[in-house]
C-alpha cells in the first residue's frame, strides 16, 4: 500500500532539481516558489505579515504580491484570512480601513492606500499547531511552541494531517547562511515526526540531519581534506578563464562586426564576472594553502596529512577576522564611491580623478578577497560538521558593467557556482552590491 507523501520544496540549489523525480502526493511550497522554478504547486505557505509584503523592497516583491491577489487552483496559508479586501496604511503600517489622505498628501493617495486581497488565502491553524506541538517545559513556562521558520509549520501541518512519508526538497539552512539559526527547529520537527513513525526522506548531499559523529571527527579538519577543497577551487578558477577568453574573443569578434553597443556591454560585463570569479577562486587557493601553511608550522615532525589538522575554534576565529574584515572594506567602498560621484559632478576629468579610481579598485580587490577567505573557511566548516559537503564559491560582490545602466539583461548568470560547476538558479539579472 502507498504511503500518504508529501513533499516539501525549499528553495537551495544543492536538491531543488531533485524535486522533479518526486512521485509524492503533493507537492507543497513556500513564498517566491514561482520565481523558482519548483515543478507543481499543490499548496503555497506564505505567512509573513501582510504589512511586511506590502512594503515592497523592490520589482520582485512588487510581483509576487500581485501573484499572491491572482486566482489559483491551490490554496495559499497565510498569517489571517485575506479573502476579503483590506488596506494597508503605509504611514501607520496597520491593517484597516481607506483613510482619506490630507490636502497636502493628495499626490501620495495611491501610496498611502493599498488594497490587498488574496482570493485563495487560507489562515494557517497556528493555535492547533501550538496546543499540539508545544511541548517544551521550563521552570515556570510550561507548553512552550518552538517554530522558527515557514517549513516548520509545514511539516506541523503534514503531521496533524497523518502524512505518512514527508519529503524534504532545497531545504538546507547551512551554516554560513542567514538561515543557519532556523535549522535546529526543523530537525526538531523532522525527529517528532520520526517519532511518529512518519517516514522522512532526504535527499543525499541536503545538510539536515548530516554530521559526522562526534567522537571521530573531532571538531576538526585535515590539510589532506583542506587540499582537496583546493582541487576544487583550481577546477573552477580553470573554468573562470575558459569563459574569460571565450567572452573576450566574442567580444572583439563582434566588436569588429560594428555590434550595437548595448551587446557590447553585455558582453563586457560577462568578461568582468568571469574575471571577477577566477579572481575570487584564486584568493580561495590562497587562503586554503595559509591555513596548510599554518598547520605544518604547528606539526614541524609529523608527516602523516591524515593527522595534520587545525580546530573548528581556529576556523571560526578567521572566519570571524574576515568578516570584520569585510565590513571595514565595504565602508571604505561606499566612501570612495561617495568621493568619486561628488568630484564627477564637480566637473573633474578621468585624469583628475585617476587616485581615487586606485583607491576604489584596491577597496574593491580587498572586498573580493575578504568574501572568498569568508566562504572558504565556511566550506571549511561544512566539511568539519558534514559528510559529503557541497563546496562552493558565489560572486557576491559582482561590480559588472562600470555603469549600471549599462546593464541590459542579457549576461549569463555566473554567480552561483558548486564543484567547479555554473549553477545559476534563475535567469535573472544580477543587480550590482555595493
Amino acid at each position: 500500500m502507498n504511503k500518504k507523501s508529501v513533499a516539501i520544496v525549499g528553495f537551495a540549489n544543492t536538491s531543488l532539481k531533485e524535486a522533479k523525480h518526486s512521485k509524492a502526493d503533493e507537492m507543497w511550497s513556500v513564498n517566491f516558489a514561482w520565481d523558482y522554478g519548483v515543478p507543481r504547486i499543490d499548496r503555497l505557505f506564505e505567512i509573513h505579515p501582510v504589512w511586511q509584503l506590502a512594503q515592497h523592497k523592490g520589482d520582485r516583491d512588487r510581483k509576487h504580491l500581485k501573484y499572491l491577489q491572482r486566482k489559483h487552483k491551490f490554496p495559499i496559508y497565510t498569517d489571517e484570512d485575506y479573502t476579503q479586501e483590506v488596506f494597508y496604511n503605509v504611514q501607520t503600517k496597520n491593517l484597516g480601513p481607506e483613510i482619506e489622505p490630507t490636502f497636502e498628501k493628495v499626490s501620495l493617495d495611491k501610496a498611502i492606500n493599498k488594497k490587498i486581497r488574496i482570493p485563495n488565502s487560507i489562515r494557517f491553524p497556528f493555535e492547533k499547531s501550538y496546543e499540539l506541538f508545544a511541548l517544551l517545559h521550563r521552570e515556570n513556562k510550561h507548553g512552550q511552541p518552538y517554530f522558527t521558520n515557514t517549513i516548520a509549520y509545514m511539516m506541523a501541518l503534514a503531521i496533524m494531517e497523518g502524512f505518512e512519508r514527508i519529503e524534504l526538497y532545497g531545504v538546507e539552512m547551512a551554516a554560513g547562511t542567514e538561515y543557519a539559526y532556523q535549522k535546529a527547529c526543523l530537525e526538531y520537527f523532522i525527529g517528532m515526526a520520526q517519532g511518529r513513525g512518519i517516514e522522512i526522506y532526504l535527499p543525499e548531499h541536503c545538510s539536515l540531519m548530516n554530521a559526522k559523529l562526534y567522537h571521530k571527527s573531532a571538531n576538526t579538519i585535515t590539510s589532506k581534506t583542506i587540499e582537496s577543497h583546493i582541487e576544487i577551487y583550481k577546477a573552477m578558477q580553470i573554468e573562470a578563464k575558459e569563459k574569460f577568453d571565450f567572452w573576450q574573443k566574442q567580444f572583439d569578434l563582434r566588436k569588429s562586426h560594428n555590434a550595437p553597443q548595448d551587446e557590447l556591454n553585455d558582453l563586457m560585463v560577462n568578461i568582468r564576472v568571469a574575471h571577477e570569479n577566477a579572481f575570487i577562486d584564486g584568493a580561495a587557493i590562497q587562503v586554503c594553502r595559509g591555513i596548510i601553511d599554518e598547520i605544518s608550522f604547528e606539526n614541524p615532525i609529523d608527516k602523516n596529512d591524515d593527522s595534520k589538522m587545525v580546530s573548528r575554534q581556529n576556523i571560526e576565529a578567521h572566519l570571524t577576522q574576515y568578516e570584520q574584515m569585510r565590513t571595514d572594506m565595504l565602508s571604505k567602498n561606499n566612501y570612495w564611491r561617495g568621493q568619486l560621484d561628488t568630484r564627477k559632478e564637480a566637473g573633474e576629468t578621468k585624469e583628475q580623478l585617476t587616485e581615487l579610481l586606485e583607491n576604489l579598485r584596491i577597496t574593491q580587490e580587498n572586498v573580493f578577497n575578504a568574501d572568498s577567505a569568508i566562504q572558504a573557511f565556511e566550506n571549511m566548516i561544512k566539511a568539519i560538521d558534514i559528510e559529503n559537503p557541497t563546496i562552493q564559491l558565489v560572486n557576491k560582490f559582482s561590480i559588472g558593467s562600470p555603469d549600471p545602466k549599462q546593464q541590459t539583461g542579457n549576461k549569463e548568470n555566473q554567480n552561483d557556482r558548486a564543484k567547479g560547476n555554473l549553477k545559476g538558479k534563475r535567469k535573472r539579472n544580477r543587480k550590482r552590491r555595493s
